[in-house]
């Protein structure tokens, strides 16, 4: 009965709260293909070349802000991993800084434009560990990110709890009243009984007795 009484009880006082999801700013991706070649060198030692990104976008104040930049970067058959950047873009300008390891590891800077979805990066501000300069041509792309449904978390107020503290109480009091008169009953009447039991002995002994 009191585990009925308390499954009753939780099931009435677990409140619902919704947790609040601030709005998140828009996955991007920049995809721009060109040639790579060792500074200082002419266009006979250029090497193909393809800068991917995927990160984070943030508009506003007439500017945006890439963040959480990773990717790859490939110049002719090595592939070399983007682990981390950021980049800003104010205006038709457009900068982006990256940490690249691999067999070169080092700063990977790309300066350009961005004029619309297009995206251009410019020989010799485009660098990498001063191994390589670049020229580059690609798109940015932006789209939503996926949104998280506000989570649903049981919870229970204090006023529920006292309430469940009390009916506990109350539950617990009413059983243990219950089960000492029960008790006392029990006893009183084996205490009569046993009563009752000696005083036929009794009377069965004198009969017995008497000639």
């Amino acid at each position: 009965m009191l585990v009925i009484l308390l499954l009753g009880v939780s099931a009435l006082v677990i409140e619902p709260s919704f947790t609040h999801v601030a709005a998140q700013p828009e996955n991007v991706t920049i995809v721009a293909t060109g040639s790579a070649s060792p500074p200082g060198t002419n266009e006979t030692a250029l090497t193909s070349a393809t800068v991917t990104l995927h990160g984070l976008a943030t508009q506003g104040n007439g500017s945006l802000t890439l963040s959480q930049l990773i990717g790859t970067l490939r110049i002719g058959s090595t592939f070399y991993n983007i682990v981390s950047g950021q980049g800003q873009s104010t205006g038709n300008s457009l900068q982006i800084t990256a940490q690249v390891s691999g067999a070169i590891s080092g700063q990977l800077t790309l300066q350009g434009t961005l004029r619309g979805d297009s995206v251009s990066f410019f020989s010799p501000q485009s660098t990498f560990a001063s191994q390589y300069i670049f020229i580059l041509q690609g798109v940015l792309s932006t789209y939503p990110a996926m949104s998280v449904a506000p989570a649903v978390t049981p919870t229970m107020t204090t006023t529920s709890m006292m309430s469940v503290t009390s009916m506990m109480t109350t539950a617990m009091t009413s059983n243990s009243t219950s089960m000492s008169t029960a008790m006392m009953t029990t006893n009183s009447t084996s205490a009569m009984s046993n009563s009752t039991s000696v005083m036929t002995n009794s009377t069965a002994s004198s009969m017995a007795s008497s000639p």
